[in-house]
């Protein structure tokens, strides 16, 4: 649930780089529960797809703030996100507002591997925020072409992109026209699975090439 403001500060940008940073090159301690999930995702309750390959996203090595609100049912969970992305690897380091470590992972385009505070419900599956990302970011041609062999089709006008499963929309991602840093970067999105029930606000707070 997310906690009364006056008891979770939020972070500065430069403060969560700092210890987002430090936490993706190897500062684990705080988390004592490793975990190798597999890199198949339900996008609806019938439907899997295997993580496709980190190259559908915007081309480049770039490190992404993000604050992201997931909601799901009547709880409402408050994040911050530090995100390097690599041309063979995705590392992302998830914190509360407040900068207590929760999760570390990377995705090499094999495996998800990563690390889990154990304050966080056991449910949560680490492939899932890799799933959503790349749904979120990747480049419409081909996750396009990675999501046809399911017979799910991507349909994107202008800052809208909905995804079909069996003439039925299944996830419907919306885009703002702000942009940080990059015409081609969003600078809000939200994203709602209709066929699993919940939804995302992600707001990118700040992106830099490496």
């Amino acid at each position: 649930m997310k906690a009364p403001e006056s008891h979770r500060p939020l972070l500065t940008c430069l403060q969560i780089s700092t210890v987002a940073i430090l936490f993706l090159l190897g500062g684990c301690g705080v988390l004592n529960q490793k975990t190798v999930p597999s890199p198949t995702v339900y996008l609806s309750k019938t439907l899997q797809w295997q993580l496709p390959a980190i190259a559908l996203l915007p081309v480049g090595q770039y490190v992404l703030t993000q604050s992201v609100q997931a909601t799901y049912g009547n709880k409402t969970v408050d994040l911050l996100f530090q995100i390097e992305k690599q041309p063979d690897r995705l590392a992302m380091a998830a914190l509360t507002p407040a900068g207590q470590p929760l999760v570390q992972l990377v995705y090499d385009n094999h495996q998800v591997t990563g690390h889990l505070n154990p304050l966080v419900p056991a449910e949560l599956s680490l492939s899932y925020l890799v799933s959503d990302f790349l749904l979120t970011f990747g480049r419409v041609e081909t996750l396009a072409a990675a999501l046809d062999q399911y017979d799910v089709t991507l349909q994107q006008q202008g800052q809208n992109r909905v995804l079909h499963y069996q003439q039925e929309p299944i996830i419907h991602i919306q885009y703002s026209r702000e942009t940080v840093a990059s015409d081609q970067w969003p600078g809000k999105v939200k994203l709602h699975n209709q066929a699993l029930g919940y939804q995302l606000s992600i707001q990118t707070l700040s992106y830099s090439s490496l």
